[in-house]
């Protein structure tokens, strides 16, 4: 089951909406991200550029082609303060379960 048929049993919309709305939400973080921005999707995180370079001598010195040696795009989960010393937790990581596979099996249900 894809993502867009989840969405569609949990919500009011239509497959084919959720995948349109996917598809340009994909285009405009795509953009974003180019034109240099972090971009924030509440109750998920931030996602934004990374780039690894070598020093130049001098900023005049830099070149693009030259010094820069790889980009990436980051994900940060999003975070919400716990506790009495506020302490960070990732909001998608507390929904976590872990199970054992060999009891998953024992039940008849999918790992």
């Amino acid at each position: 089951m894809d993502i867009a048929e989840l969405v569609q049993r949990n919500s009011s919309m239509k497959r084919g909406d959720v995948v349109a709305v996917l598809l340009e939400a994909s285009e405009v973080i795509g953009d974003m991200l180019a034109d240099g921005y972090r971009v924030k999707l509440n109750g998920l995180g931030v996602f934004k550029v990374g780039v690894s370079t070598v020093a130049a001598p001098t900023e005049k010195d830099f070149d693009i082609a030259k010094h820069v040696k790889s980009s990436r795009i980051i994900f940060q989960a999003e975070t919400e303060r716990e506790g009495p010393h506020g302490t960070r937790s990732r909001v998608l990581a507390n929904k976590l379960e872990f199970k054992k596979i060999a009891t998953l099996l024992e039940k008849g249900q999918k790992p």
